[in-house]
């Protein structure tokens, strides 16, 4: 009965330590896409940030409406609209809005951001909304 109780309250914590460090689920469908990967890849060879090493951050992509997605992220915390306006080529201003799911200093935050961007030059839009999850780095 004592071996018993252990074995509980270690799948307890267990479970309640993964939730804690989970964060928000991901949007449903949203996937990593290759030209995603190959873009931040280039960029980073560019222009190293210090945080990446504070910070780990995915990106993923869904061709679904940005309001879709916002709407979605929405059950996790308030959305801040930024107010960055990130100007395109052809003169539209992409969407962007930011989320603190477990509040502004737990370290996790997602960007949601129509069309989807990439280079310093951006040059190359994507018609698709792109989700940047970033949290902190479990690693010591």
């Amino acid at each position: 009965m004592f071996g018993t109780r252990i074995v509980a309250t270690a799948i307890l914590l267990v479970s309640y330590g993964a939730a804690l460090g989970a964060g928000p689920e991901l949007y449903p469908g949203a996937k990593t896409a290759g030209w995603v990967t190959r873009c931040l890849a280039a960029g980073k060879k560019k222009v190293p940030i210090a945080a990446d090493k504070i910070y780990v951050t995915e990106y993923y992509v869904t061709p679904d409406p940005f309001g879709r997605v916002v709407e979605f992220y929405e059950k996790f915390g308030p959305a801040r609209p930024s107010g960055d306006v990130q100007k395109l080529p052809n003169g539209a201003t992409a969407q962007l809005t930011r989320f603190f799911p477990e509040g502004p200093v737990a370290g996790t935050m997602v960007t949601v951001q129509r069309p989807a961007v990439c280079g310093r030059d951006m040059k190359e839009v994507h018609d698709v909304t792109l989700i940047q999850v970033r949290r902190k780095n479990q690693k010591k």
